[in-house]
């Protein structure tokens, strides 16, 4: 995308997020909140929200209180 001079925004981050969650890569999913910040994106309500529903999904509650 930086190539493309196309912005980053929270939504594209929010979409790789549930993305890779849904592919079952909580993992990289969880390491992108990280890229994110990094990349000065703060993650917001929806970033969250995408991750606790499939943590709901999967039943990993321990996950969610954390």
């Amino acid at each position: 995308m930086k190539s493309k001079d196309l912005p980053i925004t929270e939504a594209v981050f929010n979409s790789l997020v549930t993305g890779h969650a849904r592919a079952g890569d909580m993992d990289s999913s969880e390491g992108i909140l990280s890229v994110m910040k990094g990349a000065g994106i703060e993650p917001g309500p929806d970033t969250y929200l995408s991750l606790l529903n499939v943590y709901a999904e999967k039943g990993d509650i321990a996950k969610i209180k954390q």
